[in-house]
């Protein structure tokens, strides 16, 4: 800055002359002065109210700026709208550790009544399904919203926080008598806190809204699809009628059983015949699956699956919340071969002589089934590889012996039911 002496009509008048860096100060300074008004101006406008119970009347004024009502029990409700609200909040006084914004922007002016009740209060269901997506509520609270008119654009943001059991998966869902709860677009938002946010346009003017959570949780899935994994080369080397050849194959030394059957009475029964092909189509299938597509009684059903457990054609595995089936190969016989290798009858066979009559060997094997020695030379080696067999050397004779733990023999009483 410039300051000079002048004189003028016989008086000294000082003049001041800004040169362009003390502009430049100047320009910043009025931008940092604007900036801190504003937020002089928005913390005047963050309104709290502090309630000592669970409910309030109160007026919401447009532009406004954000109004937060604390609750008892740490329920929170923080509420911003360009336009006047008529506003009554009522909580439950079951409820704790609620914290939802509400973002508003509407032409005309509104009541609106917001209601926080426990889940049961209103719904027995808790769970729900869109696709093959399922959800479970375990906020364990809904909210009932009324408006006297359609709002244009109600924005809901509920905190991601463990104590009001909210995550960053979870997902905001809408009831209708109509449809029942239907999931509304979710995104995780960070503003001040991360929360779940959802955005309702042209709403009803009465609402029913609440928070899911995906009922197969992230350990669930990856071990169902573990599972799916494991069978999926199976499946697709398995026909479903060479499966049951398969299955046919075995020679099983079985334990005392309430049933009676032969094999050929278990894989012939139709209602049997129908469970077996749902679990080679979908491997970790669940009861409550089976149970819909079968159309069977729970207690029907649950007679068949037990024949086909205790015949070794299905597995079960209880997984999280559910009993998931699978086609039967980890304790099999055959559990350790390559899936090919099972398809092939002469692998089967050589298995059976070596399982009957430990410490034979390959001439003799060679001779039983008409078979040249390099064929037989051929399975043995693979039955080697999955080390289903060993051999062990007698003088000048390599004798073939099953290992055990890895060969389970298992004898199918036959009967008549």
């Amino acid at each position: 800055m410039n300051t000079q002496l002048k004189k003028k009509d016989g008086k000294l008048k000082l003049s001041h002359r800004l040169s362009g860096y003390d502009l430049k100060n100047l320009y910043f300074l009025s931008i940092i002065l604007a900036f801190t008004l504003s937020n002089i101006i928005i913390a005047v406008q963050a309104r709290t109210e502090t309630i000592a119970g669970y409910s309030i009347s109160d007026e919401v004024s447009g532009n406004e700026g954000w109004v937060e009502y604390q609750f008892a029990r740490n329920n929170q409700f923080r509420i911003i709208s360009n336009v006047t609200i008529d506003l009554q909040i009522d909580i439950n006084s079951h409820l704790g550790n609620r914290q939802l914004n509400f973002n508003i922007t509407n032409k005309n002016n509104i009541s609106l009544r917001i209601y926080n009740e426990p889940f049961e209060t209103k719904f027995q269901n808790r769970r729900y399904r869109t696709g093959n997506n399922r959800f479970k509520n375990q906020w364990n609270a809904y909210l009932k919203i009324e408006i006297n008119d359609s709002i244009d654009n109600l924005e809901l943001s509920a905190i991601v926080d463990s104590e009001q059991n909210i995550g960053a998966n979870d997902k905001w869902s809408l009831y209708t008598e109509e449809d029942g709860w239907k999931t509304l677009e979710t995104e995780v938002t960070n503003t001040d806190e991360e929360a779940i946010t959802t955005t309702v346009i042209n709403s009803e003017t009465e609402l029913y809204v609440s928070v899911f959570t995906p009922a197969l949780d992230i350990s669930l899935l990856i071990a169902l699809v573990i599972v799916s994994i494991s069978f999926l080369s199976v499946i697709i080397v398995f026909s479903k009628s060479e499966y049951r050849e398969f299955i046919k194959n075995r020679i099983i030394k079985h334990t005392d059983s309430v049933h009676r059957l032969s094999i050929d009475d278990v894989l012939e029964n139709e209602n049997r015949s129908t469970i077996i092909d749902l679990i080679l189509d979908h491997p970790g299938i669940h009861f409550n699956e089976l149970l819909r597509q079968t159309e069977l009684s729970p207690g029907n059903l649950v007679w068949h699956l037990d024949i086909l457990e205790t015949y070794k054609i299905i597995g079960k595995k209880n997984i999280g919340q559910y009993v998931v089936y699978f086609p039967y190969y980890n304790s099999n016989p055959m559990s350790n071969i390559d899936i090919k290798l099972a398809k092939s009858r002469v692998t089967v066979q050589i298995l059976n002589i070596i399982e009957e009559n430990p410490g034979t060997y390959a001439n003799k094997i060679a001779k039983n089934l008409d078979l040249d020695h390099k064929t037989i030379k051929y399975h043995i080696d693979k039955l080697i590889t999955n080390k289903l067999v060993e051999i062990r050397k007698n003088g000048r004779k390599k004798e073939l012996f099953p290992i055990i733990g890895n060969i389970e023999e298992i004898n199918i009483e036959r009967g008549s039911d």
